[in-house]
């Protein structure tokens, strides 16, 4: 089982990896949004990936405890990232100081943010 209770997790992590990676190949994706928040992924494997094509991966004001895990296995690779604010009330849009304290925490090079000077 995995964090979340289900039985043949593994097999879970394979095809959630499988069908990001087929969508960031078969697409002109440029942000990959939430990666792997509630959804089980290999995120090795998807910033590799996402390194290659050109594909930035989010780093999301909301979710920065659920994002620590994410960030730290993507780092690994030399993917980009996107700064948002994820906001779900007109007053949270712009809202980034989150996300910016958890990149200056994590000490993510700005040159590693394409939306960020």
């Amino acid at each position: 089982m995995n964090k979340y209770g289900w039985l043949g997790c593994e097999k879970i992590r394979e095809k959630n990896t499988r069908v990001l990676i087929a969508a960031v190949r078969k697409y002109p994706v440029k942000i990959v949004t939430h990666p792997g928040l509630r959804v089980d992924i290999d995120t090795h494997a998807l910033s590799l990936v996402c390194r290659e094509r050109g594909t930035a991966l989010e780093i999301n004001s909301n979710y920065t405890s659920e994002s620590r895990k994410f960030l730290e296995k993507a780092l690994q690779t030399e993917v980009k990232f996107a700064v948002s604010s994820d906001a779900h009330h007109p007053s949270q849009v712009g809202s980034f100081q989150r996300a910016l304290s958890l990149i200056e925490e994590m000490g993510i090079p700005p040159a590693r943010i394409i939306n960020v000077e």
